[in-house]
């Protein structure tokens, strides 16, 4: 075999292995996964609710002397759902511990219960797949 066949070889398989490695990066970044060997609830007080314009909704929950960065949904979601978060409203989530990227923990949201008004807000279905998947923003389910 000459040098240039191991030379473009070597490139094709290096071009192959970083396109799966970016792939699998970017699926777990846009669509972490619940897994319910690490499911906890918590109970506490929200202390911060995200003004971020992308992504999920971020909330901080103070639990026990704790600090947790929960994920939610889209905001689209929330707001189809009637869920309207604010600093100092009681809560209990159920959910998935997750490491991010920088190393902090973050709970992946199964359900949150508003502890006031005694009501559950869903965001998981029974095999933990998001709710808002396959629907249109603010329309429901595709039809």
């Amino acid at each position: 075999m000459t040098n240039i066949k191991k030379r473009h070889i070597f490139i094709v398989l290096f071009i192959y292995l970083f396109c799966c490695a970016s792939t699998t990066t970017l699926e777990a970044q846009d669509s972490p996964e619940y897994d319910v060997n690490t499911e906890i609830s918590l109970s506490g007080t929200i202390a911060q609710v995200s003004s971020e314009m992308r992504g999920p909704q971020l909330f901080t929950l103070q639990s026990e002397g704790k600090i947790y960065t929960v994920l939610t949904g889209p905001k689209w979601y929330l707001s189809d759902i009637g869920l309207i978060l604010k600093s100092g409203m009681r809560v209990e989530v159920i959910g998935s511990k997750m490491y991010a990227s920088d190393g902090r923990l973050h709970i992946i949201t199964f359900s949150i219960l508003n502890v006031e008004a005694q009501k559950r807000y869903q965001f998981r279905r029974n095999d933990m797949t998001p709710l808002w998947m396959g629907q249109r923003r603010g329309r429901g389910p595709h039809r």
